[in-house]
Order: structure tokens, then C-alpha cells, then sequence
């Protein structure tokens, strides 16, 4: 999906509109996005090996994200990507040189929702670093558009009585 953004994405499924009418997050997230491809940017927090409980050996990986603005609070990714071990093998030295904070272009494939305790699942395709790099606890919060207008009203009401 060419012109999905992320802000969208969490107007149509994110953690305000799961929490306010999951249903209506999860009826979006089927209908308009759910195997679906998005190529977007984002910052690097983490990669970490899955094993298998019962072979103990690794089943597969997980990249941690967060996004810009996020929608996950504190120090937990947006989006969790998911991929083999074959692929982890063939990039390691590149997820090696990533740093927490770096941003990182990425292609992958919706699988899973989260919701207001988990995270969005995408199969991870491709990735690059980029040049840019920003502070975990530095990325903005998103902010739902309902709560942009109050704050845009109460903006206004202070500068009225300001000059009164």
C-alpha cells in the first residue's frame, strides 16, 4: 500500500481505537491491511533470538521498532517484525552495526494487531539503516486527531482570556 503512513495506520488500528472499539481496530486491520506491504522508517531498539521450546534451538528472530511518532508507550517497540534464521544469518553483520536509535527503512508485511498490551506483527522483507539516528526516549507520542482539536480549543480559550 503505496500511500499507507504510519500515522494512519494507528488512526485505523492503533492503541487508542483498540481500546476505545476493538472490534472496529480489528475489522480495519483485516479489511485494508492485514497481508498487506508497507515500506516505512523507524527507529532500531532491539533484535533478539526466539528459541523453540521444545528443541531448544533458534525458531526465529524478533526486530523491535519504534516508530515516529509512537504509539507505544515508554521504552516498548511499535511494530515487532519477525524472520527466519536463514535471514538472520545472511544480514547479521548488519543488524551487528545497528544501535539503539538508529533509524532503519523497512519493507515488510502485516500478520498480526496489536493492541493496548502487544504489538503490531509484521514479517520483515528487507531493511537498511539510514544515516539518521534519534533518542528512544526522545521520539514524540502520537496524539489521536480528537485530542489535537480539544488541545487547539483550550490554545484558543487561553489566548482569549488572555486579552480580557
Amino acid at each position: 500500500m503505496e500511500n499507507l503512513t504510519w500515522e494512519k495506520y494507528i488512526e485505523d488500528c492503533g492503541k487508542s481505537v483498540f481500546i476505545n472499539n476493538g472490534v472496529r481496530a480489528k475489522k480495519n486491520f483485516e479489511e485494508l491491511y492485514r497481508n498487506n506491504y508497507v515500506v516505512w522508517k523507524g527507529a532500531f531498539m532491539d533484535v533478539q533470538k526466539k528459541v523453540d521450546p521444545f528443541t531448544s534451538s533458534v525458531d526465529h528472530y524478533h526486530l523491535y521498532v519504534k516508530m515516529v511518532p509512537t504509539d507505544a508507550s515508554g521504552e516498548y517497540p511499535d511494530i515487532t517484525f519477525r524472520f527466519s534464521h536463514r535471514f538472520y544469518k545472511d544480514n547479521h553483520d548488519r543488524f551487528d552495526a545497528l544501535k539503539s536509535g538508529d533509524i532503519i527503512s523497512f519493507k515488510g508485511q502485516f500478520s498480526h494487531i496489536g493492541d493496548e498490551f502487544s504489538f503490531h506483527f509484521l514479517d520483515l522483507l528487507e531493511f537498511d539503516k539510514t544515516e539518521e539516528h534519534l533518542a528512544i526516549d526522545q521520539i514524540p507520542v502520537y496524539e489521536p486527531k480528537e485530542l489535537k482539536a480539544i488541545g487547539s480549543l483550550r490554545k484558543e480559550k487561553e489566548k482569549e482570556k488572555e486579552k480580557n
